[in-house]
C-alpha cells in the first residue's frame, strides 16, 4: 500500500518517529523500553511521501469507526465537490481511495493486515457522493490497530485508467492508531 513513489528517506523518517514513541515509555528504564508503553499517537499522521502530505491534498474531513466487537473499521467520507476539496495532478482525470488496517500483536510477535480499494472517482464532476470504505479485522482483538489512508490519481487514456506516479500527488499516512481499552 505504500504510494509508488516514497521518498528514499522514509525508513529513517519512520525510525525517528518509532524511536521517538519508544522514548514515551515512562514505565520503563532506558534500555528496555517498550514501543507499546510509548506514546503512539506521535504516528498518528506520519506522512509517507512527504512532498505530498496528505492534508494538503485531500482537504475533506474524514472519520474512522474501530468496532472491535463485530471486527471491522471504517472509513467514512462525506459528500464533496472535487474542485474544493482535493489538490490533484494537471492531468488528473479520476482518483481512487485505498484504506490498509494493521492489528499488531506485538506479544505473540503476530499481525494481521487488510486493505481496500475505493472506486474510481472521476475528479471533474459536480459532487463525489458520501462514501465508506470497511474492512474486517479479527473480531474482539485486544491489541493495536493502525489505520492507514492513501490517495491515488488516474488518468483516462484510450478508455484505460492509468495511475499517476508522481511523489508531488501520491499522498499517504496513517489516520489513527487504537488501543483496547
Amino acid at each position: 500500500m505504500t504510494p509508488k513513489s516514497a521518498n528514499s528517506d522514509l525508513f529513517t523518517r519512520l525510525s525517528q518517529t518509532c524511536n521517538a514513541v519508544i522514548k514515551g515509555d515512562k514505565t520503563n528504564e532506558k534500555g528496555s523500553k517498550q514501543f507499546m508503553l510509548g506514546n503512539t499517537n506521535l504516528l498518528v499522521g506520519f506522512d509517507f511521501s512527504p512532498d505530498s502530505p496528505f492534508n494538503a491534498i485531500m482537504r475533506v474531513p474524514y472519520t474512522h469507526d474501530i468496532n472491535r466487537v463485530a471486527g471491522t473499521v471504517s472509513i467514512n467520507l462525506p459528500e464533496f465537490n472535487p474542485e474544493d476539496g482535493i489538490r490533484y495532478p494537471e492531468k488528473a482525470t479520476h482518483f481512487r481511495l485505498k484504506m490498509g488496517v494493521a492489528v499488531l500483536d506485538f506479544a505473540a510477535d503476530d499481525f494481521t493486515f487488510t486493505s481496500i480499494v475505493s472506486a474510481e472517482k472521476a475528479l471533474h464532476s459536480d459532487l463525489i457522493a458520501a462514501d465508506t470504505l470497511t474492512v474486517n479485522i479479527p473480531a474482539n482483538t485486544a491489541t493495536p490497530v493502525f489505520i492507514a489512508l492513501a490517495m491515488e490519481f488516474l488518468v483516462l487514456d484510450d478508455d484505460e485508467l492509468i495511475p499517476i506516479r508522481s511523489s508531488k500527488f501520491n499522498p499517504m499516512k496513517i489516520t489513527a492508531v487504537d488501543f483496547p481499552e
